[in-house]
């Protein structure tokens, strides 16, 4: 807990570089003042980034956060830009009361102990194995009254910036916890690229892909 403070303390006029833990990537409990943050990065509770996204040389800020959640973790993404001298929110991942930012990803069951999953805004398609699961597990599957059933693809669970093409200009990569049959069975993560565009100031998937498990 807190890669660099844990435990309730003031922090005054302090840098944080590349601090990692699993609650808290820079400080857990504590509180700051006129301190910087930067690449700063917790497994769970969140973290938070300064990256240039849409190429003006100054930073965006990218915070990632747990907001709660009762049977699996919930997190929201939120991207601040600085316009006139204020902090502005130019995207966030819970775009609506009960309804998070759509990466695109769904799939559909094959006969064969098979699933596709594919994503509408890259056009990525990719088949995997379902097999080594138990008989009851199949039979649940390919029940009638659910085999229409897809993927559960979660919030992100993490988000990091990075430059996917060397141009200097940061992208945000996203990870999204991904289910089947229910929450506890994981197959997966959904793996997506977000990127700036600068004519309306609003994030479009430009890479996706899955990594089964």
């Amino acid at each position: 807990y807190g890669g660099a403070i844990y435990g309730r303390c003031l922090a005054i006029n302090c840098t944080f570089i590349n601090n990692q833990a699993i609650s808290g990537g820079a400080m857990y409990e504590g509180s700051a003042t006129n301190c910087t943050f930067t690449n700063n990065q917790a497994n769970y509770d969140g973290s938070l980034f300064l990256s240039d996204l849409d190429g003006d040389s100054d930073d965006e800020i990218v915070l990632h956060e747990l907001i709660g959640g009762a049977t699996s973790a919930v997190y929201v993404s939120r991207v601040f830009d600085f316009k006139n001298d204020e902090i502005v929110e130019i995207f966030c991942s819970d775009y609506s009361k009960d309804k998070f930012y759509d990466t695109g990803f769904s799939s559909k069951l094959l006969e064969d102990k098979k699933i596709i999953i594919e994503n509408k805004f890259t056009n990525y398609k990719a088949t995997f194995s379902l097999e080594g699961r138990s008989d009851d597990y199949y039979d649940i599957l390919y029940d009638k009254n659910f085999r229409h059933a897809g993927i559960m693809v979660d919030t992100f669970s993490k988000i990091e910036p990075v430059d996917i093409d060397n141009d200097g200009v940061y992208e945000l990569k996203c990870y999204q916890y991904t289910s089947l049959l229910g929450h506890l069975d994981y197959i997966g993560t959904s793996v997506s690229v977000l990127k700036l565009d600068k004519t309306d100031k609003t994030f479009k998937v430009v890479k996706a892909w899955f990594e089964d498990k």
